[in-house]
């Protein structure tokens, strides 16, 4: 018994520890503008491996230089796109920047015409590939798996079930 009550502390110590830190890195990303989107094609190997988290910020246009890591939205709403400044530029007037994928021999077809940009500021490789799999019907189920044998692990303390001795009373 004496064992399962270190393990307990342990699980419930080391989940705690998890949540405090994932509490923090919310709200400090929170405060700071910082949001993560997940790298899904190699356009960008081996600076930002498949799979990595990026972690962006948004910036002013004058704040972009060449050789930055920038996300911006495609044209016609296809989603968004990150990849290496190669020049800053105009299109009719309006801000535009020519980017390039570090893998790719060719700089993206056209220049991007930009209102919204952000830099990536970090990133963690391979994590990208938990946030999809937690996004898919087996990940939700191993979540949810995973938070029942917490609870598990809280409600059955076995100090409760532990052999009391006839001293007393």
């Amino acid at each position: 018994m004496r064992v399962l009550g270190v393990v307990r502390q342990i699980v419930l110590t080391a989940a705690a520890a998890l949540g405090v830190v994932c509490i923090i890195v919310f709200v400090g990303g929170f405060a700071l503008g910082i949001r993560p989107v997940v790298v899904v094609s190699g356009s960008m190997e081996p600076t930002l491996p498949v799979g990595s988290v990026a972690l962006i910020q948004p910036v002013s246009y004058d704040d972009v230089a060449v050789g930055d890591i920038v996300t911006v939205q495609r044209p016609r709403g296809l989603g968004l796109v990150t990849h290496r400044v190669i020049e800053k530029t105009t299109v009719d007037g309006a801000p535009a920047l020519e980017l390039q994928g570090d893998a790719n021999a060719v700089p993206d077809p056209e220049p991007y015409v930009v209102d919204e940009i952000s830099r990536t500021v970090f990133h963690i490789p391979g994590l990208g590939h938990l946030a999809i799999f937690l996004q898919n019907g087996n990940g939700i189920i191993a979540a949810v798996g995973i938070l029942l044998t917490l609870v598990a692990v809280y409600l059955l303390d076995p100090a409760k079930f532990a052999p009391r001795s006839g001293k007393g009373a």
